[in-house]
């Protein structure tokens, strides 16, 4: 007795049913199509943008005394 054996891209092949079950699982795993592994894609790290912190003007206290002086001669 002879059987065919599934196949999606190959003929079906006659096998004898004597053939032992070892052959037979080796042949459909020889047959299989093999999956490709998708590549998982590296997500970009969102750069932070840093804060410009903002300088103080230190005031001349000494000028404007000075000036306050001057205004008042006038």
């Amino acid at each position: 007795m002879t059987y065919a054996a599934k196949s999606m891209s190959q003929p079906p092949l006659m096998i004898n049913k004597k053939a032992s079950y070892f052959v037979l699982r080796t042949l459909q795993h020889c047959r299989k199509k093999k999956k490709k592994k998708k590549k998982k894609k590296k997500k970009k790290k969102k750069k932070k943008k840093k804060k410009k912190k903002k300088k103080k003007k230190k005031k001349n206290l000494h000028l404007k005394r000075e000036e306050n002086r001057n205004a008042g001669t006038s």
